[in-house]
Protein backbone atom coordinates (compact mmCIF):
# COMPACT_ATOMS: atom_id res chain seq x y z
CA UNK A 1 0.00 0.00 0.00
CA UNK A 2 3.05 2.43 1.02
CA UNK A 3 4.72 1.62 -2.52
CA UNK A 4 1.04 2.62 -4.64
CA UNK A 5 0.74 5.73 -2.66
CA UNK A 6 4.77 6.82 -3.62
CA UNK A 7 3.86 5.58 -7.16
CA UNK A 8 0.93 7.77 -6.94
CA UNK A 9 2.55 11.04 -5.29
CA UNK A 10 5.43 10.23 -8.09
CA UNK A 11 2.76 10.28 -11.02
CA UNK A 12 1.37 13.24 -9.60
CA UNK A 13 4.63 15.12 -9.13
CA UNK A 14 5.18 14.40 -13.27
CA UNK A 15 2.02 15.71 -14.38
CA UNK A 16 2.41 18.65 -12.13
CA UNK A 17 5.23 19.45 -13.42
CA UNK A 18 4.59 18.44 -17.07
CA UNK A 19 1.74 21.00 -16.65
CA UNK A 20 3.57 23.85 -15.68
CA UNK A 21 5.98 23.71 -17.83
CA UNK A 22 3.23 23.86 -20.87
CA UNK A 23 1.50 26.95 -19.13
CA UNK A 24 5.21 28.38 -19.10
CA UNK A 25 5.31 28.35 -22.53
CA UNK A 26 2.29 29.73 -23.09
CA UNK A 27 2.84 32.89 -20.75
CA UNK A 28 6.69 33.06 -22.32
CA UNK A 29 4.87 33.03 -26.19
CA UNK A 30 2.55 35.74 -24.85
CA UNK A 31 5.23 37.87 -23.72
CA UNK A 32 7.09 37.46 -26.80
CA UNK A 33 3.99 38.48 -28.78
CA UNK A 34 3.73 41.72 -26.11
CA UNK A 35 7.88 42.40 -26.42
CA UNK A 36 6.95 42.43 -30.13
CA UNK A 37 4.16 44.43 -30.79
CA UNK A 38 6.51 46.96 -28.28
CA UNK A 39 3.86 46.90 -25.16
CA UNK A 40 5.88 45.35 -22.47
CA UNK A 41 9.25 43.82 -21.82
CA UNK A 42 8.69 40.72 -19.24
CA UNK A 43 11.26 38.18 -18.72
CA UNK A 44 11.41 35.07 -16.39
CA UNK A 45 13.45 35.76 -13.23
CA UNK A 46 16.30 32.63 -13.33
CA UNK A 47 16.35 30.86 -10.56
CA UNK A 48 19.02 31.89 -8.10
CA UNK A 49 21.44 29.13 -7.75
CA UNK A 50 25.25 27.93 -6.91
CA UNK A 51 26.66 25.43 -9.02
CA UNK A 52 28.91 23.28 -6.75
CA UNK A 53 30.32 21.02 -9.08
CA UNK A 54 32.00 21.02 -12.55
CA UNK A 55 29.73 19.66 -15.36
CA UNK A 56 30.28 15.64 -16.38
CA UNK A 57 30.36 14.42 -19.82
CA UNK A 58 26.78 14.56 -20.14
CA UNK A 59 26.67 18.58 -18.94
CA UNK A 60 25.24 17.79 -15.71
CA UNK A 61 26.15 19.05 -12.50
CA UNK A 62 25.18 19.86 -8.82
CA UNK A 63 23.62 23.05 -7.82
CA UNK A 64 21.75 24.34 -4.85
CA UNK A 65 19.84 27.11 -4.29
CA UNK A 66 21.64 30.31 -3.16
CA UNK A 67 18.12 31.92 -1.40
CA UNK A 68 14.33 31.66 -1.89
CA UNK A 69 13.68 32.74 -4.94
CA UNK A 70 11.22 35.71 -5.59
CA UNK A 71 8.12 36.14 -8.28
CA UNK A 72 8.34 34.23 -11.59
CA UNK A 73 7.68 37.20 -14.03
CA UNK A 74 9.23 40.75 -13.78
CA UNK A 75 8.96 43.94 -16.31
CA UNK A 76 7.91 47.22 -17.77
CA UNK A 77 4.48 47.95 -19.62
CA UNK A 78 4.72 50.95 -22.56
CA UNK A 79 4.51 54.21 -20.59
CA UNK A 80 7.11 52.85 -18.06
CA UNK A 81 5.27 51.09 -15.27
CA UNK A 82 6.47 48.05 -13.23
CA UNK A 83 4.57 44.77 -13.19
CA UNK A 84 5.13 41.64 -11.34
CA UNK A 85 3.75 38.32 -12.01
CA UNK A 86 3.58 34.82 -10.14
CA UNK A 87 2.03 31.71 -12.40
CA UNK A 88 0.42 29.25 -10.44
CA UNK A 89 -1.11 26.17 -11.82
CA UNK A 90 -3.11 22.91 -10.65
CA UNK A 91 -4.49 19.63 -11.68
CA UNK A 92 -6.86 19.21 -9.11
CA UNK A 93 -9.46 22.22 -9.26
CA UNK A 94 -8.04 24.02 -6.43
CA UNK A 95 -4.97 26.89 -6.08
CA UNK A 96 -5.04 27.31 -2.39
CA UNK A 97 -3.94 30.39 -1.20
CA UNK A 98 -0.35 28.93 0.38
CA UNK A 99 0.43 28.56 -3.28
CA UNK A 100 2.11 31.66 -2.47
CA UNK A 101 5.03 31.11 -0.26
CA UNK A 102 5.82 33.57 2.45
CA UNK A 103 8.50 35.13 0.97
CA UNK A 104 6.66 35.67 -2.30
CA UNK A 105 4.23 37.41 -0.82
CA UNK A 106 6.51 39.52 1.23
CA UNK A 107 8.09 40.59 -2.59
CA UNK A 108 4.76 40.90 -4.04
CA UNK A 109 3.93 42.98 -1.51
CA UNK A 110 6.89 45.27 -1.72
CA UNK A 111 6.43 45.31 -5.36
CA UNK A 112 3.08 46.63 -4.87
CA UNK A 113 4.14 49.17 -2.54
CA UNK A 114 6.39 50.90 -5.00
CA UNK A 115 3.87 50.95 -7.43
CA UNK A 116 4.13 47.81 -9.64
CA UNK A 117 0.99 46.24 -11.35
CA UNK A 118 1.02 43.12 -9.56
CA UNK A 119 -0.92 40.04 -10.40
CA UNK A 120 -1.26 36.15 -10.02
CA UNK A 121 -1.77 34.44 -12.95
CA UNK A 122 -3.96 30.76 -12.58
CA UNK A 123 -3.66 27.79 -14.72
CA UNK A 124 -6.54 24.83 -14.35
CA UNK A 125 -4.82 23.08 -17.61
CA UNK A 126 -7.73 23.85 -19.85
CA UNK A 127 -7.44 26.58 -22.46
CA UNK A 128 -7.87 29.26 -20.37
CA UNK A 129 -5.75 31.17 -18.08
CA UNK A 130 -6.73 33.86 -15.37
CA UNK A 131 -4.97 36.92 -14.17
CA UNK A 132 -5.92 37.71 -10.63
CA UNK A 133 -4.55 40.85 -8.79
CA UNK A 134 -2.56 40.49 -6.08
CA UNK A 135 -4.75 42.47 -3.65
CA UNK A 136 -7.86 40.37 -3.89
CA UNK A 137 -5.79 36.90 -4.44
CA UNK A 138 -3.90 38.11 -0.55
CA UNK A 139 -7.48 38.41 0.39
CA UNK A 140 -9.35 35.43 -1.05
CA UNK A 141 -10.96 34.37 2.10
CA UNK A 142 -12.47 37.34 2.22
CA UNK A 143 -13.68 37.64 -1.57
CA UNK A 144 -14.52 34.10 -2.15
CA UNK A 145 -15.38 32.77 1.39
CA UNK A 146 -12.59 30.19 1.11
CA UNK A 147 -8.82 30.57 1.32
CA UNK A 148 -8.56 28.54 -2.23
CA UNK A 149 -10.26 29.60 -5.99
CA UNK A 150 -11.35 27.62 -8.31
CA UNK A 151 -12.01 28.20 -11.79
CA UNK A 152 -15.64 29.18 -11.44
CA UNK A 153 -14.56 31.28 -8.83
CA UNK A 154 -12.43 33.39 -11.08
CA UNK A 155 -14.25 33.37 -14.05
CA UNK A 156 -14.42 37.14 -14.18
CA UNK A 157 -10.63 37.26 -14.53
CA UNK A 158 -10.86 35.05 -17.68
CA UNK A 159 -8.05 36.64 -19.97
CA UNK A 160 -9.01 36.16 -24.01
CA UNK A 161 -6.60 34.65 -26.27
CA UNK A 162 -4.08 35.43 -28.57
CA UNK A 163 -3.70 33.66 -32.00
CA UNK A 164 -6.34 31.38 -30.82
CA UNK A 165 -3.70 29.79 -27.84
CA UNK A 166 -1.59 32.44 -25.98
CA UNK A 167 -3.22 34.09 -23.08
CA UNK A 168 -3.13 37.98 -23.70
CA UNK A 169 -1.52 38.59 -20.44
CA UNK A 170 -1.63 42.36 -21.09
CA UNK A 171 -5.34 42.61 -21.41
CA UNK A 172 -6.50 45.62 -20.09
CA UNK A 173 -3.38 47.31 -18.85
CA UNK A 174 -1.78 47.83 -21.92
CA UNK A 175 0.42 51.64 -21.95
CA UNK A 176 0.92 51.92 -17.89
CA UNK A 177 -2.38 49.82 -16.98
CA UNK A 178 -4.40 52.59 -19.46
CA UNK A 179 -5.64 50.55 -22.50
Amino acid sequence: MIESKTYMKSIQGARNRSAGALFEELIESSLYIHRSRGEAVITKTPEPIRIISRPDSKGYFKACFRKKGEADYKGVVSGGRGIVLEAKSTATGKLPAGTVKGHQRDFLDASLACGALVYILAWFGGPDTYRISWPLWRNMREHFGHSYVTQEDVQPFRLPRMNGLCPDILYGIRNGGKS
